[in-house]
C-alpha cells in the first residue's frame, strides 16, 4: 500500500458528538477517491437517465449521455471489461461494436443504467487492485463479482427491478468492506472470520466507529449514484425491524428488497425468508421460474462475470 492511500489515524473517542459514525465512514470511503470526473460524471448522468427511462418506459440515450461516454474512449483500462461485458451478455449485438467510437457502441448495447453500474465497479476494482494486491483482495473481488452477477440475474428476471440496479446493489456493501481491507487487512480478516462472511452492525461499530452501510452509502455518493447518504444507508442496513424504512423512496425500497433476495439466493434460499422483501419486489410465476434456473446455474458453475478482470492489450 502506497503512502497516497494511507488513512489518517483517528481516535474513535474524538469523533464529534452526535456524529453517529459518519466521520469515520467518510474517511474509509475516501480511500477509493479521488474519482476521476470522467468516471463520476458518466456514472451520475447515465444513472439519472436510467431513472428517467424507468419512469417513462423508454430506452432513451441523450446527447449528454453520449458526450460523457465519449470521454472514456481514451481509457482502455476502463473500456476493455465493458467491451467484453457487451460480447458476453449480448452476443447477438457484438457486431455492433465499432472501433471508431467504442464507448458509444457499448452504450447502445448496455443502455445507460447497466453501463453506469458496470463502469463504477470496473473503476473501483481497478483502483483497489493497485492499492492492495493480496490474496484476501483476490477472494473479495471475486465475491463482489459473484454478487454482481446474482444481482444481474435478479434484476433481469423480476420486472419491478432492473439488471442495472441488481448489479449495483449486489456488491456495494462488499465495496465498503474493501475500504476496511485497504486500511487494516488484519481487522478485516478478523471480522469476516468471526462473522462467517455475514454482516454484523454492532461489531462494525465497535471495530471501526461506523457501519458498513454508512460507508456503502458514502461510496454511492462519491461514485455519482445518489447524494442523500442518510437515506441511502437505510436499505444497506438490511434491518427487518428498521423504523426508518417509511422514509425510503421507491428506488431505495427496491434496493433494500434486492439485498434480502441476493443474500438468500447466495445461500440457496429461494424465495427470501423475509416477507417484506417478497412484497417490495413484485414478481410472477414466470419471473420466479426464470430466476430460479439462472440462479442455480451461477451457484453451481460460479460467476461468468470474469470479464470484469480483463486487462487491455498493449
Amino acid at each position: 500500500m502506497t503512502d497516497d492511500f494511507v488513512l489518517p489515524e483517528f481516535d474513535l473517542e474524538e469523533l464529534p458528538e452526535g456524529d453517529q459514525g459518519w466521520s469515520a465512514a467518510n474517511k474509509y470511503a475516501s480511500l477509493i477517491e479521488p474519482i476521476p470526473s470522467s468516471v463520476s460524471d458518466a456514472v451520475r448522468i447515465l444513472w439519472q437517465q436510467h431513472n428517467v427511462n424507468g419512469l417513462t418506459g423508454t430506452e432513451a440515450i441523450t446527447y449528454e449521455c453520449k458526450a460523457v461516454v465519449d470521454r472514456l474512449n481514451r481509457s482502455k483500462v476502463l473500456t476493455t471489461p465493458l467491451y467484453f461485458a457487451c460480447a458476453e451478455l449480448f452476443p447477438d449485438r457484438v457486431d455492433d461494436l465499432r472501433e471508431d467510437n467504442i464507448a458509444q457502441a457499448m452504450l447502445s448495447i448496455l443502455k445507460p443504467g447497466l453501463f453506469s453500474s458496470l463502469l463504477a465497479y470496473t473503476y473501483v476494482i481497478k483502483r483497489v487492485n493497485k492499492i492492495r494486491e493480496t490474496e484476501e483482495w483476490d477472494k473479495l473481488s471475486k465475491e463482489i463479482v459473484f454478487n454482481m452477477e446474482l444481482g444481474y440475474v435478479l434484476g433481469g428476471s423480476i420486472p419491478s427491478l432492473t439488471a442495472a440496479d441488481g448489479v449495483f446493489i449486489g456488491g456495494v456493501r462488499l465495496l465498503a468492506l474493501a475500504t476496511i481491507m485497504i486500511h487494516n487487512e488484519e481487522s478485516y480478516t478478523r471480522y469476516r472470520n468471526l462473522n462467517r462472511g455475514k454482516f454484523n452492525r454492532e461489531d462494525e461499530r465497535s471495530r471501526w466507529g461506523c457501519e458498513l452501510s454508512q460507508i456503502a452509502a458514502r461510496i454511492t455518493q462519491v461514485l455519482g449514484f445518489r447524494n442523500d447518504v442518510l437515506d441511502v444507508a437505510i436499505p444497506f442496513r438490511k434491518d427487518e425491524e428498521d423504523r426508518e424504512i417509511e422514509r425510503m423512496d421507491e428506488e431505495l425500497k427496491a434496493w433494500r428488497a434486492a439485498l434480502f433476495w441476493i443474500d438468500d439466493l447466495k445461500e440457496g434460499v429461494f424465495p427470501p425468508k423475509y416477507e417484506g422483501a417478497r412484497a417490495d419486489l413484485k414478481f410472477d410465476e414466470d419471473s420466479v421460474a426464470t430466476l430460479k434456473s439462472k440462479t442455480d446455474a451461477v451457484l453451481e458453475q460460479g460467476s461468468t462475470f470474469q470479464w470484469m478482470f480483463r486487462k487491455s492489450q498493449k
